[in-house]
């Protein structure tokens, strides 16, 4: 019995989000990412080196979009500059994995972090020379938050490419990590398999989120006082605090992963 309610409880699930999701697609997603907000944000954390040893240091690239910075859009009922929907710009993912970074590894973390939504709707045309700036934080990982906003998802594969073939010619070190949706979709997963397949990146799974813990969406979080504030459903939509801590901790075992295999390479 206790079976056949699991069964009956997934299928319920996959049936509101996906009727949820369009719903909310149409009468407000197109809203977001289309607030104004710096061509990046640089975050410094001082690790915990012990007096006089020098610290190791970790250089981070995030290419994002709403759910990595949103700017603050009173008309929409979100009143602050950070990760949507996060309570505040430390419970967002970007601010999370750099503390969980210095913490596990008691290093200083260098983050640069961009809100790439044009290149998202607009990959054909987006200028791949802008993200020159962005690379000259020398990162060792470059991660890839993007995908949701995509219309065009062949337009936006070939553009994905030759924006990593760029980074890997000017930052050959680089580690890429590319992340499938947060607002999944089979296409849209299977647009980023095939990137980090044709790039040889590094991949982690985001799309699973919703369904796994409804608690991952803002909307679920128990606690949550600001919901009166919000003027459209697409913010809701979003990863709280709760689902924030969900993307970080991925991104954090997938950054421990690759560190871990570099050692054995070089102990080679």
């Amino acid at each position: 019995m206790s079976r056949i309610f699991y069964i009956v409880w997934v299928l319920c699930a996959v049936f509101f989000f996906s009727i949820a999701g369009k719903n909310v697609s149409a009468q407000s997603i197109e809203a977001m990412n289309r607030v104004e907000v710096p061509s990046f944000t640089d975050l410094a954390l001082k690790g915990n080196t012990p007096e006089g040893q020098s610290a190791e240091k970790i250089n981070l690239l995030i290419l994002g979009n709403s759910l990595c910075i949103h700017g603050a859009a009173p008309g929409m009922g979100w009143n602050y500059t950070a990760g949507m929907a996060a309570t505040s710009q430390e419970k967002d993912y970007v601010h999370l994995l750099c503390g969980k970074l210095r913490d596990k590894f008691g290093a200083d973390v260098n983050c640069r972090f961009s809100n790439l939504a044009e290149f998202e709707r607009n990959p054909e045309t987006y200028d791949l020379r802008k993200i020159d700036k962005l690379l000259e934080i020398e990162p060792d990982y470059v991660i890839f938050q993007l995908g949701d906003n995509v219309g065009d998802l062949a337009a936006f594969e070939k553009a994905c490419v030759r924006m990593i073939r760029r980074i890997g010619e000017k930052q050959s070190r680089a580690v890429i990590i590319c992340a499938t949706p947060f607002f999944a979709s089979a296409q849209k997963n299977q647009m980023v398999w095939n990137i980090c397949g044709e790039t040889s990146s590094l991949l982690v799974d985001f799309s699973h989120l919703k369904l796994a813990d409804p608690k991952n969406l803002a909307i679920n979080e128990e606690g949550r006082t600001d919901r009166a504030l919000w003027k459209v459903d697409g913010i809701g939509i979003h990863p709280g605090d709760y689902g924030m801590e969900s993307i970080a901790r991925r991104l954090l075992i997938e950054i421990q992963a690759s560190r871990a295999l570099q050692k054995k390479s070089i102990q080679k």
